[in-house]
């Protein structure tokens, strides 16, 4: 079974993370090539070093320029391999707004993540995107963030990226290998079947 997922490639955001480092452990124990992308050099290089060289570190930041014809060079050569998207954006403090969830929000066709989100679904139409975002209690305390979540729920659904809310404690590895392999998504990942 391992094997014949080895060329296959999974895309995750927010290395640098413990949901991404999970993540990105259990794909590459199954097989898989890992495209981890972040902000910080130096956390993405230390996941390398650990997981080995299935992982590929790529550093974006969404709050500064990007060059854009090295990430559309970048996204045409590894996309077409990809299986699996997990989009992980991370709680913000309560006193300030996240600055990936901000962008997401306010993305446009110069946005980075739009972009490889756009372009995974149309060069891998069988591949799945799955959006991690807030817990449902943080939320509830926001009504901020009730209005931006509904904002990228909109974004994301324009894609078909599934939308899910889901409590930190809740992530189980075995779930993002039943993803990568294209078995069925578990409940518990679903809020309504209309954001699929």
């Amino acid at each position: 079974m391992m094997s014949a997922h080895n060329s296959k490639t999974a895309v995750v955001t927010g290395g640098g993370t413990q949901i991404a480092h999970d993540q990105t452990k259990a794909l590459v124990a199954q097989g898989l090539n890992v495209i981890l992308l972040g902000q910080e050099p130096l956390q993405l290089m230390a996941v390398r070093e650990e997981l080995g060289t299935q992982v590929i570190p790529y550093q974006i930041d969404t709050a500064t320029t990007f060059d854009e014809p090295l990430w559309h060079h970048f996204i045409q050569k590894r996309v077409p391999s990809v299986s699996l998207m997990l989009f992980n954006l991370d709680t913000p403090q309560e006193d300030s707004l996240d600055a990936d969830f901000e962008a997401v929000i306010n993305a446009t066709a110069k946005n980075p993540y739009f972009i490889l989100m756009n372009a995974v679904k149309q060069l891998t139409p069988n591949s799945q995107i799955v959006t991690v975002t807030l817990p449902k209690f943080k939320i509830d305390k926001m009504p901020f963030y009730r209005g931006a979540l509904a904002a990228q729920q909109q974004l994301f659904q324009s894609i078909g990226a599934f939308i899910q809310y889901t409590p930190k404690q809740e992530h189980q590895p075995a779930d993002w290998l039943k993803m990568a392999k294209g078995e069925e998504v578990p409940e518990w990942l679903r809020i309504d079947s209309n954001d699929r």
